[in-house]
């Protein structure tokens, strides 16, 4: 009846249950029975299971799934491209010398982005990358620098961190 009116099979199994079970029409009073009952439903909705799926399917759809999920929301875009969307934003890199001013301080102390308008969005030390790096982040010699300022202040910046000590 239910197949006819293209409900699932499982909502048929459940309807089944309501209807014979204690708390329906009263069929079966014994909870012993239901529990045995149950226990073959799940076996009959497993195998259900298995008849439907599909193994070519589950593959299309994981392959499907995998592509989708790591499509970007944003266009990736190289650093050289930036000009077209932040044309007035300048980035830039340093390495920080042996004999640097910059070395053993931190960027706290510093104070670049007051001196110079120029913001550390990271630095790398040797194969670790720290992006955002904190206020008292200390900068150590051989360190690399990415900041990025506005075009204005960009020779400024590069002046301060040339600085001898």
């Amino acid at each position: 009846m239910l197949y006819k009116l293209k409900i699932p099979s499982l909502i048929g199994f459940i309807v089944a249950g309501i209807i014979i079970g204690p708390q329906g029409v009263g069929l079966i009073k014994d909870t012993h029975f239901i529990q045995i009952l149950a226990e073959i439903g799940v076996i009959l909705l497993l195998f259900t299971i298995g008849i439907e799926f599909s193994l070519t399917k589950l593959v299309r759809i994981r392959k499907d799934s995998y592509t989708e999920l790591r499509k970007p929301d944003i266009p990736k875009r190289h650093l050289f491209d930036k000009y077209e969307w932040l044309p007035e934003i300048e980035l830039d890199g340093y390495r920080i010398t042996e004999n640097s001013h910059l070395s053993e301080k931190s960027i706290k102390e510093l104070q670049i982005r007051k001196k110079t308008g120029a913001t550390v969005i990271a630095v790398r030390r040797a194969q670790d990358i720290h992006t955002n790096p904190e206020p008292d982040f200390r900068l150590r010699a051989g360190d690399i620098l990415l900041f990025t300022t506005d075009r204005e202040n960009m020779h400024k910046a590069i002046e301060f961190f040339k600085e001898k000590p």
